[in-house]
């Protein structure tokens, strides 16, 4: 039987969008793209503060706030869970799109090695090192760490270790911290 804050998290996560068509929308996915779209067009601190208080926004809503009184620890896991799931669905809709995985303006198919180094470089020195720069909270870890699990499975023997992408030792030691404290949790 599913968790009921499992299923309160997936109604905030699938919203309609058209009532009358009824047609849904993945919010959590929505998130992810919005943020990848503002920090490639633009990865200034303005920018960089701008997503920080639109995911703070969708992750202090109302619904959430809510179950965090009523259990902290359950809503978290319940919000990873979806977290884990649509880094997952973005990862994989990646590794499956022709635009994504051509290059020469679509003339050639890159191999996988090409695509999956192409999401790893924009899955930590973009996505990832962006998300370090804010302020420390339950939701910027949890994509963090998802988004690292999410490549590395979607990727599998073609993924490429996490480390190679950090330039800094610091931010790949802060990088493990925050790995840890999520997993850490979600064990628990």
């Amino acid at each position: 039987m599913q968790d009921s804050y499992q299923d309160r998290v997936q109604e905030i996560r699938y919203q309609f969008i058209d009532r009358k068509k009824r047609r849904k929308a993945d919010m959590f996915m929505a998130q992810w793209l919005n943020f990848k779209i503002a920090i490639t067009q633009n990865r200034s601190a303005r920018t960089i503060k701008k997503q920080e208080a639109e995911l703070n926004n969708f992750f202090n809503q109302p619904e959430f706030k809510k179950m965090f009184e009523e259990d902290a620890k359950r809503t978290e896991a319940a919000i990873f869970s979806e977290i884990k799931d649509s880094a997952q669905l973005y990862q994989k809709s990646c590794s499956e799109d022709s635009h994504y995985t051509s290059k020469l303006f679509g003339l050639m198919k890159m191999k996988n090695d090409e695509i999956a180094n192409k999401a790893g470089m924009e899955v930590y020195e973009m996505m990832i090192q962006t998300l370090m720069e804010m302020a420390d909270c339950f939701w910027r870890n949890q994509m963090i760490a998802a988004l690292h699990l999410a490549y590395q499975d979607v990727f599998g023997q073609e993924a490429i270790k996490a480390e190679l992408f950090f330039n800094n030792p610091i931010i790949y030691e802060k990088f493990e911290k925050i790995m840890d404290k999520v997993l850490d949790v979600e064990e628990n």
